[in-house]
């Protein structure tokens, strides 16, 4: 399954270096809800979607959770919509996560796109949604958050050298991701721009962070 989910998502994505980027910004939207609803369907899931302020939403993956939760910050550097393979690959740790006995609910939030909204717009989101699941019942220490892809706008490329995007393409994604960003928030999209002890205080709040990269993407 995992080689079928990563195929699909490798043959979508190879269009994008050849999109207009005009055209590219005004589908993203539609195709965001697109992937989920058809999601739905091809698995037979119920759609559970949840609005929480913030002028966004919470697209639930099965039914809402309040014991243990995954919140999927999908990548594209604010621009894209999630890769069309992402519910059913979360749908896929969902169901392994059941059969170790550790039920988990997950929701991929759905922030708004640049250029609808400049960051830090949906940093806020984030912050937003974390406090709706800590309202909600859910315990600190049982809120995952995780990001497949990444949202900084610091990016650079090998030029489609192993990856399927060309530097062009990833430059103007950094380029409008950073686009009026206020200097005071631009460690927390470009945190290699911050100051060494910016990162301080994090141990007291946060148990651990994983970072994982592939050989041959860019970054």
């Amino acid at each position: 399954m995992a080689k079928a989910l990563k195929a699909k998502n490798i043959e979508e994505r190879n269009k994008l270096s050849f999109w207009e980027k005009a055209k590219l910004v005004i589908v993203i939207a539609c195709v965001h809800n697109l992937y989920y609803d058809n999601f739905l369907k091809e698995s037979v899931l119920a759609p559970v979607e949840e609005e929480f302020g913030a002028n966004s939403k919470l697209l639930w993956i099965g039914p809402k959770r309040n014991d243990r939760v995954i919140l999927y910050l999908h990548g594209g550097a604010f621009l894209l919509a999630m890769p069309s393979a992402a519910p059913a690959f979360w749908r896929y740790i969902q169901e392994s996560l059941e059969k170790r006995g550790k039920p988990t609910g997950v929701a991929i939030l759905e922030y708004t796109f640049i250029p609808d909204a400049l960051f830090p717009a949906q940093l806020e989101q984030v912050v937003v949604a974390i406090q709706h699941h800590l309202n909600s019942g859910v315990k600190p220490e049982n809120i995952q958050l995780l990001n497949l892809s990444d949202n900084d706008g610091c990016l650079s490329t090998n030029d489609g050298n192993g990856d399927f995007l060309n530097g062009r393409t990833l430059n103007y994604w950094g380029t409008k991701c950073l686009e009026g960003v206020p200097l005071a928030v631009i460690p927390y999209i470009e945190p290699n721009s911050a100051q060494a002890d910016w990162f301080e205080g994090c141990d007291k709040h946060i148990k651990c962070i994983l970072i994982t990269t592939g050989g041959v993407e860019a970054l």
